[in-house]
């Protein structure tokens, strides 16, 4: 990286611009345990310049994070029982990924077995750009290979997915 590299990134923003103008980011990120992965994740986004920030959290941790970071928004998802691509819980999952630019997911998220199922149901609804991160890492890698890679070449033709570097 040089001066030409980053010289976008340091422009000055437009001075009638608003916070709609700057995207809106989905955050999953948290869980019982390791709230502060996602409050983390949550601030870098707003000292990074994003301009709108829903961070989905687990209904367990609801109480603990709301209001802590007053400029995100929050909402809540239960880790998916029996039927769970039928519940209202799958179909509010699936609104809250309609309006957003790039989704963030897996920074301290749970590892029950639950979560995988969620995760992948995520990732084969949306179709912005997404970052998967830590935990989520942890989910891709229980996943058979050959399938794993089938699914992901697939869900990368809809979509940037961008997996950050884990051993």
């Amino acid at each position: 990286l040089d001066e030409t590299c980053l010289a976008p990134l340091l422009e000055q923003n437009n001075p009638l611009a608003h916070k709609g103008t700057h995207g809106h980011l989905g955050l999953m990120a948290g869980s019982v345990g390791k709230t502060g992965a996602g409050l983390l994740s949550a601030l870098g986004a707003i000292h990074m310049g994003v301009g709108l920030c829903t961070w989905l959290v687990s209904k367990e941790i609801m109480d603990v994070v709301s209001g802590k970071i007053p400029e995100v928004m929050t909402a809540a998802y239960q880790l998916p029982q029996s039927c769970f691509l039928e519940s209202k819980e799958a179909q509010l999952l699936v609104e809250l990924l309609q309006d957003k630019e790039a989704w963030v997911i897996g920074p301290g998220i749970s590892t029950e077995p639950a979560m995988e199922i969620l995760l992948w149901y995520l990732l084969e609804q949306g179709t912005c750009p997404v970052v998967l991160d830590a935990d989520a890492l942890n989910h891709l890698a229980k996943t058979d290979s050959n399938k794993l890679e089938v699914k992901l070449k697939l869900i990368g033709k809809s979509r940037n997915l961008i997996i950050t570097p884990h051993p």
